[in-house]
This record gives structure tokens, C-alpha cells and sequence, in this order.
């Protein structure tokens, strides 16, 4: 946990500069998603209205469509400027990287196994990606929108924010970090396969001439199918856990509307809240999930960040 800190720690003051750029990918995130979120709760309220007999302004149309186009320029402005950021730091510790390589080569590297320095400048620098584009606004965003919907519930009934709670702190922490515990050692073999496998690549096609020489490229092939079948059989273990740990979400998610939807039945029933409040607090709650779902994915893509950090930093 410590030396995980540590990296992030690195990671973030390594993208310092960059720190501003990301609160604007947060500006976005918000707000594109309490449009999403506003957008079905206000027809709601309108259709509400209109079956009361009161007659729906045209303004309030003209302000949903607005909205709805918004809502697609936010989500644009969220993608740009966090890939913007991910993209211009994985620019940098390429550089860093190849000047680091200039730097050792050849004396220091002779002794370097070629396959694990190919993965690092290629694989391990494009898996930063996800630190950068998909682990820092939506961890801020999350925080954001769940202190935001928190609020909102509690000005209907405390049960509503209570439900809130333990489904969004599910979602966000603990599936989350029961994965990402159970998938540690997956990546690590993983990854050590991979490395094994991206050598012994290498070392095939540097040794072409002489394993025709003795002929025995065919059984060089062969082995190198074997190997392949072995880093395909680990990948696949990987990604059954990131399946399961997808079912879990949804099973939670589901759970969750039921619960919610049950209490917004009982609260209607005692003339705690009117039929409009249940359905419309519903329909919030059921579409809120998004920035929860986005955290609950992280453990796989930041684990292997995570992973990469660790080899890059190693190198410089």
C-alpha cells in the first residue's frame, strides 16, 4: 500500500504543471453528468405537470435541448482535456526514458534483458495512460458528484441518502479493492509471462540465421507457440476476475434501485413524500451510476499503471 502511494505520489508530481488541465476535465465531468442527471428528472416533472393539467412551457423544451446539446459538449470537453493531459505527460517520460537510454547504452545495457526494455518504452508507457485519463478526474469527479447527490437526497428523506451511501461507497471503494487485491497477483505473473515471452521473441528473430543453420527452427517455433498459449492462458485469468468483478457492480446496482424504489414506496405510502418526488428521486438515482462504475472498473487499468510506474521509475 505504501510503495503504491508513493508511486502516485511520483506520478502527480511528475504532471504537477499539468494539475490545472485536469480540474478542467473535473469542471466538465460535473457538469456534463448533472445534466445527464436533470435532464430525465425535469421530463419527469413535465410529464407530471402536464397529466396534472398544467400546461408545459416552451422555454422549458427549448432549455432541455439546450441542455441535452450541452450535455455532448461537456462530455467532449471532459475526454479532451484528460487526454490531453495523459498524452503530453506520456510524451515526457518518453523523452526521459530514450535520453535515459542514450545515457546507459551500450556498456550498461549489455547486461539488460532486451524483451523487459522493449515492453517499458512501448506497453509500460502507454499503460500510464490510465493513470492520467482515467484514474484523477473521475476519483474527483466521484467525490464531487456523491457529496451533490448526497445532499439532494437528504432534502427528501434520510433513508433515500442512506441507500445512496452504501451503494455509491460500494461501487466506488470496496468492490474496487476487493479486486484490485485479488487481481495483484495475476498481473505480477502476468506480466512476468509477457516479459518472458516479448525475450524469447526477441531472441528467435536475432538468432534466425543460426536456427536455420541447425534447422531447428521448427522446434523453435513450436516453443514459441507454447509460450504464447501460456501468456494467453494468464490473460484470460485476468480478465475473468474483471468480468466478475463487472457482474458484482450490476448485481450491486441492482440491489440498489430495489431498495431504493421499496423505501420510495413505503415513504409514498405514509404521505412522506408525493408520487412525484418518488419517481423523480428514482429516476436520479438510477441514472447516477456512471462516475461509480467508472471507479469500480479501475482496479485492472490501475493496477497495471501502477505496475508500469514502477518499471519506468526504475529505469530513470
Amino acid at each position: 500500500m505504501k510503495d503504491s502511494l508513493r508511486l502516485v505520489a511520483r506520478l502527480i508530481n511528475f504532471m504537477r504543471k499539468l494539475l490545472p488541465v485536469i480540474l478542467l476535465a473535473v469542471f466538465f465531468a460535473v457538469f456534463g453528468f448533472l445534466i445527464t442527471v436533470y435532464i430525465p428528472a425535469k421530463i419527469i416533472s413535465l410529464g407530471f405537470d402536464a397529466v396534472n393539467g398544467e400546461k408545459v412551457k416552451i422555454i422549458s423544451l427549448i432549455i432541455l435541448v439546450v441542455l441535452a446539446i450541452s450535455r455532448g459538449l461537456f462530455r467532449y470537453g471532459e475526454h479532451y482535456f484528460g487526454h490531453y493531459v495523459a498524452f503530453k505527460v506520456l510524451a515526457d517520460f518518453r523523452r526521459e526514458i530514450f535520453s535515459k537510454l542514450r545515457r546507459l547504452a551500450p556498456s550498461k545495457l549489455d547486461s539488460q534483458d532486451s524483451g523487459a526494455l522493449l515492453k517499458l518504452i512501448g506497453e509500460d508507457v502507454e499503460a500510464l495512460e490510465v493513470f492520467f485519463a482515467h484514474t484523477l478526474a473521475p476519483i474527483t469527479t466521484g467525490t464531487i458528484v456523491s457529496i451533490i447527490l448526497i445532499i439532494y437526497y437528504l432534502q427528501y428523506n434520510i433513508l433515500l441518502a442512506l441507500i445512496a451511501v452504501i451503494v455509491y461507497f460500494t461501487l466506488a471503494v470496496i468492490i474496487p479493492n476487493i479486486f484490485s487485491n485479488k487481481l495483484k497477483p495475476h498481473l505480477e505473473v502476468q506480466q512476468k509471462y509477457r516479459k518472458s515471452y516479448t525475450s524469447y521473441f526477441l531472441e528467435s528473430l536475432r538468432g534466425m540465421k543460426d536456427l536455420l543453420q541447425l534447422g531447428v527452427e521448427k522446434e523453435r517455433f513450436k516453443n514459441l507457440s507454447k509460450e504464447s498459449r501460456i501468456v494467453n492462458k494468464k490473460e484470460r485469468n485476468v480478465a475473468k476476475l474483471n468480468f466478475l468483478q463487472f457482474s458484482y457492480s450490476f448485481l450491486t446496482i441492482g440491489f440498489g434501485v430495489l431498495a431504493f424504489a421499496f423505501v420510495d414506496f413505503i415513504l409514498v405510502n405514509k404521505n412522506v413524500i408525493s408520487v412525484k418526488d418518488a419517481v423523480i428521486t428514482l429516476v436520479v438515482f438510477s441514472s447516477s451510476f456512471a462516475p461509480f462504475l467508472e471507479l469500480s472498473r479501475l482496479p485492472l487499468g490501475l493496477g497495471r499503471a501502477l505496475h508500469a510506474a514502477k518499471q519506468t521509475f526504475s529505469l530513470l
